[in-house]
Parts: C-alpha cells; structure tokens; sequence
C-alpha cells in the first residue's frame, strides 16, 4: 500500500522510477528522532509513549530524465524519508 503510494506520488510529478523501495514501520519515538534545533518534543503525552510512522524510500531514476541537457547514461538513486507522529487523540487506542 505505502509503496503504491508513493510510486503515484511520484509519478504525478513526473518521476519515473526504475526501482522504487518503501519501508514504513510504526515504533516509539525517542529522543534521537527529535532534532535538538527544534526545541524538542515530550516523547509521552498523558503518561502515554508518543509512537510514529517512520517511512524511507529510495527511488532510482535515470539520469537522463533528471536534466533538460543531454548527460552520459546512468542511474543516480535518490533517498526521502518521513516521520509522522500518531494523534493519541485520534488513533483510538
């Protein structure tokens, strides 16, 4: 599911992907996921654990379709990831 999303998303933006990898696990967020810059968010809320999904995904594409000029052939992989925290509110556990 995750990575037939992602493989639409990109597409809409005219990314054509030769090999598409997702990985999305939901697990507990500690401390070393929040970036110190940010001030830090409380990893529990109400006594509860604070979980998130965490997605990376690896897109390789030809070089090629990344430039308006010709360049040599090859293929360039391409890295993103996400972390979305679960509303305790809203997840109904």
């Amino acid at each position: 599911m995750a990575q037939d999303a992602v493989t639409q998303a990109l597409a809409q933006q005219g990314v054509l992907c030769r090999h598409v990898g997702v990985s999305a696990q939901k697990r507990p967020i500690t401390r070393g996921d929040v970036p110190v810059d940010q001030g830090g968010v409380p990893m529990t809320a109400g006594g509860r654990s604070l979980e998130g999904i965490f997605v990376d995904v690896t897109c390789t594409v030809r070089v090629n379709d990344l430039f308006v000029v010709w360049v040599p052939p090859g293929e360039v992989t391409l890295h993103g990831s996400f972390t979305s925290v679960i509303d305790l509110y809203r997840s109904g556990n």
